[in-house]
């Protein structure tokens, strides 16, 4: 029987309301030639930006294009979840961050045609570029499914996947 979904709803849930709430707090309580420096630090700090684009800015002005991939991004992740037997909760999370990501620059794009980015982060002399916590969420996701499969390669947790059993005789082990 497959494990229920709650985790996934909930951490989807949760990150699309962060990310939209975020989004209209910062565009809310800032201007665009405003930088405000977070916590007295000199590496992360807020300010506005619209992204037309894709990450780092690729694909400017491409909102039916973006926005069919991210259709197909939250397709593919649900395609996933439903595939796996028996989730485990670690994977509905980093699943649900992943479509959450997403659904959040969704929803700009086609309510703004532009997803809104506030968060700035520093590395040295290197400003990265903005983003919002969809962003985060997408890459966290991303992060935590590539370290899931390269820790333990294919999920024993999948259908068909189980280890091999040795068919000699008498099922000695070589």
């Amino acid at each position: 029987m497959k494990r229920c979904k709650v985790p996934f709803l909930i951490t989807v849930i949760l990150g699309l309301l962060l990310d939209l709430w975020s989004k209209t707090w910062a565009f809310d309580n800032y201007t665009f030639i405003q930088q405000e420096w977070l916590l007295g630090t000199d590496w992360l700090s807020f300010q506005l930006a619209y992204n037309k684009g894709a990450v780092w800015g690729i694909l400017q002005g491409q909102v039916d294009l973006l926005s069919l991939a991210s259709l197909l991004a939250i397709g593919f992740m649900l395609y996933m979840l439903i595939q796996e037997n028996n989730p485990t909760i670690f994977f509905q999370i980093l699943i649900g961050l992943i479509v959450a990501g997403a659904l959040g620059n969704l929803h700009d794009r086609l309510v703004h045609e532009q997803v809104r980015d506030f968060i700035v982060v520093w590395l040295g002399n290197y400003r990265w570029p903005t983003f919002n916590a969809a962003d985060a969420f997408i890459c966290i996701g991303v992060t935590l499914f590539l370290l899931r499969e390269l820790i333990y390669g294919a999920s024993p947790n999948k259908t068909g996947t189980e280890a091999p059993t040795d068919k000699r005789e008498g099922g000695a082990k070589a």
